[in-house]
């Protein structure tokens, strides 16, 4: 698996639902080979969760602090 793929992977488990639905059935069956990097991933996908802002912003300059906090 690419870097990329493992990302775009990621991304469906943090915010796919169906994504995750899929991957629970197949460690259920026993059907996950490499559980390391499924683990890898699952951390990575939580870390996404983690990057979102708690209420809703209008736009990136918004998660950022003012300009006058930064010259002081």
């Amino acid at each position: 698996m690419t870097g990329r793929a493992k990302l775009q992977y990621c991304y469906e488990l943090a915010f796919y639902p169906p994504r995750l639905n899929q991957v629970w059935q197949r460690l259920k069956t026993g059907a996950i080979p490499d559980l390391d990097e499924l683990g890898h991933m699952l951390d990575t996908a939580l870390l996404l969760h983690l990057a979102l802002p708690s209420e809703g912003f209008a736009s990136q300059r918004a998660l950022e602090p003012p300009l006058d906090l930064l010259t002081r």
